[in-house]
């Protein structure tokens, strides 16, 4: 059961949130991760793209739970392990399997971060089939529709990101 509230450009909720993202954001960034997440949730990317957060930390989470808060059922939490250098083979891992269906993933990069491995990322949003299993359940197979938010304290680097902001 949902319950379905009509889009007002007068919301009170929506002036709040405008009003909190224009006091941590500057207002060309808030127009870029407007369009970004505009695109992401369109699902009409044909190639993969990821949006990397870097700067005050604060700031980041702030965004990050504002998201998650309000894109629900669209967006996933990731594990960092996912895309660590010494991670396992990455199909075993049941987080995975719930990115099935969802749109946007976002990971928090809190130890390590030059540890992240951009082939890993590569093979979490490219878009080709991937075999996955939930705890206890057998392996099964689908595309992922998946775009990848990663909050990170560095920099990573940006001749292989497709879009690549730095967020302040």
């Amino acid at each position: 059961q949902y319950n379905y509230i009509e889009y007002s450009f007068d919301n009170h909720i929506l002036l709040q949130l405008k009003d909190i993202l224009d006091e941590i954001l500057d207002h060309d960034y808030l127009v870029f991760m407007i369009k970004t997440l505009r695109s992401f949730l369109n699902g009409h990317q044909k190639h993969n793209c990821y949006l990397f957060l870097i700067g005050d930390r604060h700031a980041r989470k702030i965004l990050i739970q504002l998201l998650v808060e309000s894109l629900g059922e669209y967006l996933q939490k990731l594990p960092q392990d996912l895309i660590n250098c010494d991670s396992s083979f990455i199909a075993l891992n049941p987080e995975l399997a719930l990115t099935r269906g969802k749109r946007i993933g976002v990971i928090e990069v809190v130890e390590n971060s030059e540890n992240i491995s951009l082939a890993k990322i590569n093979e979490l949003a490219n878009r080709e089939m991937i075999i996955a299993r939930k705890y206890y359940n057998q392996p099964f197979e689908f595309k992922p529709q998946l775009d990848l938010i990663i909050s990170s304290d560095i920099a990573i680097d940006k001749k292989n990101c497709v879009v690549f902001k730095p967020f302040l």
